[in-house]
């Protein structure tokens, strides 16, 4: 059955833009998880239109552009569903040559079932590229497919760096150890020749494992900005006691780091007593939609739900030092510290705060399951470190199952 000629022009477009619409929105502070579920509806409606218009004179699929935001999805996804070998290489060789689009491939192996894509799993694991290697382990990681022994050893020895950190992502996600497995991560943790990264995340591992004295391992990740910055905060803070947070904020006030990344700390620390930092972040045009962002993950309430955003004909014109918060809602500068002032005697002082609920294994697995995204991270991420036999559910797995 082929599409109409404006019907085609309709899916060509939106169906990539569905998938990059489901793929940005997983970890958002805003969106629920039912936003989620909606948006993966939609991208699987997209799917199947596509899949009526294959054979047809246009032929959806050799149309469209393997370099747009979604494109390599749509293409992998129809090409498993049809066996079509001669794509999913044909695919594969063309993200290799380009070195870009893994988070498609990634998506691809975790939207079909697992009887479907353990196949081209198995050969995404045996491919040249070293990238598209890890990108394998890493949808055994969302899938919570944990593999064997032998080849979690392969990868930690003598994998590229790219599968060695996949892998020991892998392990500390899904606490996936072995006595041997332990062994090689004491032996990476000694080792002069690791690079920062390969370190950083056998000791986040080492962790989660159950190793709670290697958070000492972390101070260097977090004496200034860096890429692991906000995942050694997490990891610390889970770990550390209130008075230890407290200790930690001090010292990065003193030495002047820079205020997004005090923003975030604050943020996982959820310490009631230091809001008004948080709010005086808010009357900054530059921190404002970052505050505003802190504000909610540690109080729970939603801004625009809560008539706490800014009107659009304020003066006050928030512009985001960091693009990545650009798009978050802008809180009064008035309306939010008044809120505050009336509704702090519900903040218990001695607790820390995330969602609006004191820290406990029940508040954390609570909100990791029905919190909106970016605070089901949270919840699963100190979870995870806190609670020996937790495992979270990874965000980025498919929610719904429809076929």
């Amino acid at each position: 059955m082929a599409l109409s000629p404006w019907l085609f022009a309709h899916v060509k477009h939106d169906a990539p833009y569905a998938w990059f619409r489901r793929h940005h929105g997983l970890f958002s502070s805003q969106l629920t998880p039912q936003h989620i579920d909606e948006y993966e509806h939609k991208l699987a409606e997209y799917l199947q239109l596509a899949r009526l218009d294959i054979g047809s004179e246009s032929d959806y699929l050799s149309v469209l552009e393997r370099d747009t935001w979604g494109a390599v999805f749509i293409l992998l996804v129809i090409a498993i569903e049809q066996n079509n070998t001669a794509l999913v290489t044909s695919v594969l060789e063309d993200i290799s040559n380009r070195d870009t689009q893994y988070d498609e491939l990634v998506d691809v192996l975790t939207w079909l079932p697992i009887e479907r894509s353990v196949s081209v799993i198995k050969h995404v694991l045996k491919h040249p590229n070293p990238a598209i290697r890890a990108s394998g382990i890493e949808s055994l990681t969302i899938l919570k497919q944990p593999p064997d022994e032998q080849s979690l050893l392969h990868w930690l020895t003598t994998g590229s760096d790219a599968e060695r950190i996949a892998a020991l992502k892998l392990i500390g996600d899904l606490k996936a150890s072995t006595h041997a497995i332990a062994e090689q991560l004491a032996q990476l943790l000694k080792s002069e020749t690791s690079n920062e990264a390969e370190t950083f995340y056998a000791i986040r591992a080492a962790l989660r494992l159950g190793n709670k004295d290697f958070v000492r391992l972390l101070k260097p990740y977090l004496e200034q900005p860096n890429e692991h910055f906000n995942e050694a905060v997490i990891a610390v803070f889970s770990v550390l006691s209130k008075a230890e947070i407290e200790q930690q904020l001090e010292q990065w006030q003193q030495m002047g780091l820079p205020l997004e990344q005090r923003l975030f700390a604050l943020m996982v620390a959820g310490l009631p007593n230091r809001m008004t930092e948080v709010l005086d972040a808010i009357n900054d045009p530059a921190y404002n939609q970052q505050a505003g962002m802190v504000f909610s993950v540690i109080t729970g309430l939603h801004l625009e739900d809560s008539s706490l955003s800014l009107d659009v004909n304020s003066r006050f014109a928030p512009d985001a030092a960091n693009s990545d918060y650009a798009d978050l809602p802008m809180p009064d500068p008035i309306l939010v510290p008044n809120w505050w002032r009336q509704h702090q005697s519900q903040f218990d002082p001695a607790s820390r705060y995330l969602g609006g609920h004191p820290y406990s294994p029940e508040s954390l697995n609570d909100l990791h399951q029905n919190a909106r995204q970016y605070t089901r991270f949270l919840a699963g991420q100190i979870a995870t470190y806190q609670q020996p036999s937790f495992v979270a559910d990874n965000l980025r797995a498919r929610r719904i199952r429809v076929y």
